[in-house]
């Protein structure tokens, strides 16, 4: 986990060319992207709230694959 005082963040990360990411706090769907070609997707200015955010990122592969990775931040 990751502690802050922050109100918001970037959730950024790696993937395969192509695939859509879903974004998800606190299981609340936040917003999509799609993994560019360099491998990144990235969300700007994801609002957090206080106390603990539980960050969800699932990545839907062009054949049916799927992959989830958790977060957790924690404001202060």
């Amino acid at each position: 986990g990751r502690f802050t005082s922050d109100t918001e963040t970037v959730i950024d990360g790696d993937g395969q060319p192509g695939w859509d990411v879903e974004l998800y706090r606190n299981d609340s769907y936040v917003g999509g992207a799609t993994v560019d070609d360099t491998g990144r997707y990235s969300f700007e200015r994801v609002s957090l709230f206080a106390g603990d955010n539980r960050i969800k990122i699932v990545q839907y592969g062009l054949e049916g694959e799927r992959r989830e990775e958790e977060r957790l931040i924690t404001v202060l």
